[in-house]
């Protein structure tokens, strides 16, 4: 191999190198959000009964539909704006439920769907007026939360705030569940940066030449 091509290939080992040491770094120093103090939240179980269809789901009391196709984006809330929430000590909390989107966290993969298809269920076309001229495939995204589903709600100055679905020690769970899955993907990063290392070093280096003695 020529030595201007083994300096550019090692150039680009050590260049890949840099980028995963930047990304361990990155992964390991990130931290999650923590949950809210119990000063701050109320936990308990949702009362409400009455439901609403949602596409791809069982009937919720309270959710979103989101539909997208390419970078076209359609989306639609269900069911209640706020729900009846039971603490452990008998009393009952009027929870706003904010847009689910942006401040539901914790849901399992059962309660949220994804699936890309090419026609939209029925359902959906009553919730959300996708225009015609819209062109599959559509991603649809469904969430809820229904009876009986244990929330975790944020409570900052008399506002409610961000809601965690399953309750604190589950939504825990799911986070050193992610934390443990980060790490892991740190690690494979961390073996890539020591072979990258390990590459340049070789090929920056090159192969002696050889020489034959004349006897």
């Amino acid at each position: 191999m020529k030595t201007s091509l083994r300096r550019l290939i090692a150039l680009g080992a050590f260049g890949l190198c840099i980028g995963c040491v930047h990304t361990v770094v990155q992964i390991l120093t990130a931290e999650m959000e923590p949950l809210p103090s119990t000063e701050n939240s109320v936990e308990g179980r949702v009362q409400n009964t009455d439901t609403v269809h949602a596409p791809m789901l069982d009937p919720v009391v309270a959710g979103a539909v989101q539909v997208t196709a390419g970078d076209r984006l359609w989306s639609a809330q269900l069911g209640l704006a706020r729900v009846r929430v039971l603490d452990a000590e008998g009393t009952v909390h009027l929870v706003e439920m904010g847009n689910p989107f942006a401040n539901w966290y914790g849901l399992m993969s059962e309660d949220e769907s994804h699936p890309r298809v090419d026609l939209l269920p029925g359902s959906t076309n009553d919730l959300i007026p996708i225009p015609e001229d819209a062109e599959p495939p559509f991603h649809v995204r469904a969430i809820g939360v229904r009876t009986d589903d244990v929330l975790l709600v944020e409570r900052i100055d008399d506002r409610w705030g961000r809601i965690f679905v399953g309750g604190r020690e589950r939504v825990a769970r799911l986070q050193e569940q992610a934390t443990a899955r980060m790490h892991s993907i740190a690690l494979m990063f961390s073996v890539g940066a020591l072979l990258s290392l390990l590459a340049a070093v070789l090929l920056g280096r090159g192969r002696p030449a050889l020489t034959s003695q004349q006897t």
